[in-house]
């Protein structure tokens, strides 16, 4: 449904609107809000009934803080650099407090544990020794040595929620919810939208559907973005009574991690191995949502797997009870598949389509979130195109 209700435009008319945002996930959501603030008058557009339903809900909620990146001192830099600004700023959604112990294999990892520490040294990541019952919880003879860091988890729901009561309120956010957007053109004056809820136009375009974005380029007859999609299953478990308030990661490899999710106590297991269920052809992209929504009623089948290697590291992990689980589309740029960076990706279709996102011509521009704690860097990006904004000192 249409929400603040605009009537459609005819592909002549001139710009409705200044920039039109396709997805309102957590990226999508926070580009509307900062180029509404700057005084854009910006169109939401969201296939779902609602923002953040997709990938930005159902994910490992994980907040990082640098650890997990060994393999991408970039990306291990941008999530130190933010995490303190992010836990603040939505600390209303954090979790309530637990520990979280990383503990690097001995076998099959791709680095150890000195390696580990001069690399938390190099950035300045906290990290300290496990206590003795701690550090028993692991099998020590697949485990070379663990660590307490400093790391914490988010009630994605919860950030859903309140990213949707901002934008309802905004006046300058016209929000399109169950709309979705079938093609892309664009014209001499701007860009022209056509929707399952009519034809819409604004000056700029930014593409923010994360599994659907190569969805989009090939019904817009645009060049596929290098992406990697995979189907990747996490279960939804409870944990045995001694481990209520821990969460583990195993580094750096084929390994697990058991993160909380809800509030209730309810954590996601993920593995390496098994998470991922399938990885889409190029020519599958163009229905990867649609094929998770098919494949979401199989979420739970992979947690056996998961549970059983889990607790070859952790034994009392044998005791997690499945509750649940989700399949969603993950979404990684081919360049980083081997070391495992996140950055942002932004195409801008200059020469095909029109002028750069923010210049004074027509704009179509897709962009590829990574974690959530990245979002400053590409609020920094859109101030610059855009305008100024108040930046923390």
């Amino acid at each position: 449904m249409l929400a603040r209700r605009v009537a459609a435009a005819p592909p002549h008319f001139a710009p409705q609107f200044d920039i039109a945002i396709v997805g309102a996930g957590f990226y999508g959501c926070r580009s509307a809000l900062q180029l509404a603030n700057l005084g854009l008058k910006v169109l939401l557009l969201e296939a779902e009934a609602a923002p953040c339903s997709r990938a930005s809900r159902y994910n490992q909620a994980r907040v990082h803080n640098g650890y997990h990146y060994p393999r991408s001192l970039l990306t291990a830099l941008g999530s130190h650099r933010n995490y303190a600004r992010f836990c603040t700023e939505f600390a209303g959604c954090l979790l309530p407090k637990w520990r979280h112990l990383y503990a690097i294999a001995n076998q099959n990892s791709k680095l150890n544990a000195s390696q580990f520490v001069r690399f938390c040294a190099q950035l300045g990541l906290p990290l300290s020794s496990p206590s003795q019952a701690e550090a028993a919880l692991f099998d020590k003879h697949r485990i070379e040595a663990s660590f307490v860091v400093e790391e914490t988890a988010l009630n994605t729901a919860l950030l859903g929620q309140q990213l949707a009561a901002q934008v309802r309120a905004h006046p300058k956010v016209t929000l399109a919810f169950g709309t979705t957007v079938t093609r892309i053109e664009m014209g001499a004056t701007a860009g022209v939208l056509h929707t399952s809820n009519g034809t819409f136009r604004a000056q700029h375009i930014l593409a923010a559907a994360y599994g659907g974005l190569n969805a989009l380029m090939q019904a817009s007859n645009l060049p596929f973005l290098p992406l990697k999609i995979e189907l990747a299953e996490l279960a939804l478990v409870t944990r045995p009574p001694a481990l209520q308030n821990y969460g583990f990661t195993i580094m750096d490899g084929p390994f697990f991690s058991l993160m909380p999710y809800l509030p209730n106590g309810t954590c996601t297991l993920s593995h390496v191995r098994y998470t991922p269920r399938t990885t889409l052809t190029e020519a599958a992209h163009r229905n990867a949502l649609q094929q998770a929504t098919a494949a979401a009623p199989l979420a739970g089948q992979g947690f056996a797997y998961m549970r059983n290697d889990a607790s070859r590291y952790v034994p009392s992990l044998r005791n997690l009870h499945c509750v649940g689980g989700f399949i969603e589309a993950k979404v990684v740029p081919l360049k980083n598949e081997l070391d495992d960076g996140r950055p942002i990706l932004l195409r801008e279709c200059v020469g095909v389509l029109g002028g750069k996102l923010g210049g004074n011509g027509p704009s179509f521009s897709a962009l590829l979130g990574s974690k959530l704690d990245s979002i400053y860097e590409w609020e920094a990006v859109l101030a610059e195109r855009f305008g100024t904004c108040t930046k923390p000192t």
